[in-house]
Order: structure tokens, then C-alpha cells, then sequence
């Protein structure tokens, strides 16, 4: 897993994961195991598809448009290709810092 683009001076084109709700369409952030909040993102569709299931809803964006988006909500981080994005609240206490370790991120909303 990587927190940069492997492609200095040309904006990446990536997969993100989203949710639909309300007639709107948002980037699904996530939260890693220290509490960090980060927005998955993902080089391939078949990527995405490994690490979050074959019904995860995604969009294509240019890597500036995805930090466009989630610079206002205050997550400056972006997450390219995790193994995992586990789903659900995070568990609390040591419990949730084993599972963090383990599963990469937690997807939120």
C-alpha cells in the first residue's frame, strides 16, 4: 500500500469508492487504525473490486479532483490501494488498534 502516486507531474487517474444516498452521490472516506481519517483510492476497477467487493459503487477522478473534494471535510490523505477496507465501526479500545493493523482502513459512511 502506498500513500503516493508512483507518477510525479502527471494527475493519476483513480478509482474511488462512493456511497449514494439522498439523490447525492459522496467519496467514501475511511479511517485508518490510529484514527486518521483518509479517503481510499485505487489504481484499477479490479483493485477496488478485491479490496472492498465486487458491489462497491466507484467513480474514476483525476488525483487533484479527489483532493479537491475532500480538502474542505479536512482529509488531506489519500490511501492508494489498500489490501482491505474492512466495513462497519471500528472496535474499541486495543482491540480496534489489532484490527486497524490488520485490516489497513475502516470505511466510513
Amino acid at each position: 500500500m502506498d500513500t503516493d502516486i508512483p507518477r510525479p507531474g502527471r494527475a493519476a487517474v483513480l478509482f474511488v469508492p462512493v456511497h449514494e444516498g439522498k439523490g447525492a452521490v459522496a467519496l467514501r472516506s475511511a479511517r485508518l487504525g490510529s484514527g486518521e481519517r483518509v479517503v481510499p483510492a485505487f489504481t484499477t476497477a479490479p483493485r477496488l473490486r478485491a479490496a472492498m467487493g465486487a458491489g462497491q459503487r466507484w467513480i474514476r477522478l483525476a488525483e487533484p479532483a479527489v483532493r479537491a473534494l475532500t480538502a474542505p471535510l479536512g482529509i488531506s490523505r489519500l490511501w492508494i490501494d489498500p489490501l482491505v477496507v474492512a466495513s462497519g465501526p471500528a472496535p474499541a479500545g486495543r482491540e480496534r488498534d489489532r484490527a486497524g493493523a490488520r485490516h489497513g482502513v475502516r470505511a466510513q459512511g
